[in-house]
């Protein structure tokens, strides 16, 4: 096979590939959609009744209401990260000096908004920088800063900040897990603890990991059972404290 021929076939193969993706990525959507709808009906008809003939229906009537409500909720952000995860190879990246802090701050209050049955306490690093995409270093530090507080038994304690290897951490005082399992909790519905106990779609650390790798970089676990874990993460360039790379001290 000459030059040509061979350009030739790599040409043909990256525009099959292509067209493939384009037809999968379609394929999600319209299948997203037909999903949707019947959940929204779902969602819809429960709520009504919750609202309106709560008074007549019994008290175990009303939870099973409920549940269905949270199983509607959780059918719809597991479509939601699906989606996401088949975007991330594709989805406009920029890094870029970001404010980890300042990041993780905004997701904090987030997470403080919601109803828990004990508040969290959340504890960010000031002054923390690394180089990174925001927007998705944003779904990163959500993604693990909520299942911090979700795999605390008692009354969640989290913490983010940098260690002194320029890796931004997310660490808490849950149940943690054996590191036998660190591989496995970044694959796609791989869960560490039942469904009844934990909610959630099963597919935030294998989009942590996907945004990781995004970046040129990596995420790992670190983890004891009964003493908690910690989740780090590198990406586009190394963490610090302080945005001049002179002043870096180290939060470990």
């Amino acid at each position: 096979m000459n030059e040509a021929e061979l350009e030739g076939l790599v040409t043909e193969r990256t525009l099959a590939l292509l067209k493939a993706n384009a037809e999968m990525e379609a394929f999600c959507y319209s299948v997203s959609h037909d999903l949707r709808e019947p959940l929204r009906a779902v969602s819809a008809t429960s709520k009504i009744l919750l609202e309106e003939a709560a008074d007549h229906l019994s008290a175990s009537e009303v939870q099973y209401l409920k549940r269905q409500v949270a199983v509607v909720n959780g059918m719809s952000e597991l479509i939601d990260d699906l989606l996401l995860l088949f975007r991330l190879g594709r989805v406009d990246f920029r890094a870029k000096e970001v404010s980890v802090s300042d990041i993780a701050a905004s997701v904090r209050e987030d997470l403080l908004s919601r109803q828990w049955e004990r508040q969290p306490e959340i504890v960010v690093q000031p002054d923390v920088w690394c180089k990174a995409d925001p927007g998705l270093l944003r779904i990163c530090l959500l993604n693990l800063m909520e299942n911090a507080c979700k795999y605390s038994p008692g009354r969640p304690w989290v913490e983010v900040g940098a260690d002194r290897n320029g890796a931004i951490f997310v660490r808490d005082r849950g149940a943690g897990f054996d590191m036998k399992y660190a591989e496995t909790v970044f694959e796609p519905f791989q869960r560490l603890a039942p469904d009844s106990d934990t909610p959630g779609s099963g597919i935030g650390l294998a989009i942590v990991q996907k945004i990781a790798e995004r970046h040129g970089g990596r995420a790992w676990p670190m983890s004891v059972p009964g003493i908690g874990t910690t989740f780090y993460l590198e990406l586009a360039g190394p963490a610090r404290v302080g945005r001049d790379p002179d002043r870096y001290r180290s939060a470990a």
